[in-house]
């Protein structure tokens, strides 16, 4: 089956991974699989070691694709929510560069782990926003009964992460559909 891995943390993420980026493309490349995106919890260090590795793999017929996962908050409500964020090209990269930065430059009311709404909003044009699977606020319209098309609005794509779970099966089936 062929495959792209649109949501691949490494070691360098605020959260657990134990992959490097050379170890993510290798795997990638043997795999003939034709792209792999980047995106670690609220941070892009790992920029520097992906374009390291890429050399490495001797420029692979890979293509790479630098993003984040983030967390930001509605202004409405107390529960933070994930996104997928991909740059479509370098434009892309300076955009999520100030939206990382505006993170740990600002956050939102204190807390320096949000991103703000109106930032990645005011810096999207040439970013991909992802839904972020079961911690995003698609997800949770429509696990919840809300209304899920204008939440979609928001997102250019929508990520079904695998999973056994009927309850996430269910939402999964229904946000497939909403697609």
């Amino acid at each position: 089956m062929k495959r792209v891995e649109l949501h691949l943390h490494t070691k360098l993420s605020d959260d657990v991974s134990v992959i490097t980026p050379k170890e993510a493309m290798e795997y990638a490349i043997a795999h003939s699989h034709k792209a792999i995106a980047f995106t670690n919890l609220n941070n892009v260090q790992d920029f520097p070691a992906i374009a390291d590795a890429y050399r490495q793999c001797g420029n692979a017929d890979l293509k790479v694709i630098y993003g984040a996962e983030l967390r930001y908050m509605r202004e409405d409500g107390k529960t933070p929510y994930g996104i997928t964020v991909l740059a479509k090209n370098r434009s892309g990269i300076k955009e999520l560069y100030r939206i990382i930065s505006s993170i740990h430059l600002d956050g939102v009311d204190g807390v320096c782990d949000l991103a703000n709404l109106e930032v990645i909003k005011q810096n999207r044009k040439n970013l991909l926003i992802g839904s972020c699977g079961n911690a995003g606020e698609l997800y949770e319209a429509v696990a919840n009964g809300k209304d899920p098309e204008k939440v979609a609005a928001f997102y250019d794509y929508f990520e079904l992460y695998p999973t056994d779970d009927e309850a996430e099966l269910k939402v999964y089936k229904e946000i497939y559909d909403l697609g």
